[in-house]
């Protein structure tokens, strides 16, 4: 029994007790077929061998439909929509089946949907790397300007401190030079 899924769930079925559909040969775990282990060991090896699972089970017909409120009238029958086509039978999807209609699903969801939306993110990341690019070298500018402005103004504060020492002797020795004219009396006009 090796290698063989089973058809109620989506685990193998390693040496493990199962049992075969009659109609569809496909195989269950004896927990997948809602049958427990003390009804399963009592079942004979015939009423095995005809087990019938549940999805052919619901595909069998009930019975002659004696008991059904529908009235066999052909004067009726002209009001009711026939159907042309007669269904297809219902297959049953495995679980491989399941798991490549998600993954097919999961690939239209993302080429459809996601990838575009990417690609909108890419786009709208590099245009702002741009911007932020273009700020940083504004940045740049201003902090070179700032420098610049500050070795000016630590220039200009440097020689007004010399003007103001210059300007403080002048005054001092202008004192000086009254005080000495006024000693001689001389007067400067």
């Amino acid at each position: 029994m090796a290698n063989f899924e089973c058809a109620g769930c989506p685990n193998a079925l390693d040496n493990t007790i199962s049992l075969q559909c009659h109609r569809c040969n496909d195989k269950y775990h004896v927990a997948c077929t809602r049958i427990t282990m003390q009804d399963f060991n009592v079942m004979s090896s015939e009423m095995k061998s005809l087990w019938i699972c549940d999805v052919c089970r619901c595909k069998q017909p009930r019975g002659d439909y004696s008991n059904t409120p529908v009235r066999k009238s052909p004067v009726e029958m002209e009001f009711v929509t026939q159907r042309v086509k007669s269904r297809s039978n219902c297959s049953c999807l495995s679980a491989s089946n399941i798991r490549e209609i998600i993954r097919e699903e999961l690939r239209n969801i993302f080429s459809n949907d996601l990838h575009p939306k990417i690609h909108e993110i890419k786009n709208t990341l590099a245009s702002f790397e741009t911007s932020l690019s273009s700020l940083n070298q504004d940045i740049d500018k201003v902090k070179s300007d700032h420098a610049n402005q500050s070795a000016q103004m630590q220039h200009i504060t440097k020689e007004n401190e010399t003007l103001r020492a210059a300007n403080k002797s002048i005054i001092t020795r202008l004192t000086q030079l009254e005080q000495q004219t006024r000693a001689s009396n001389i007067e400067i006009q």
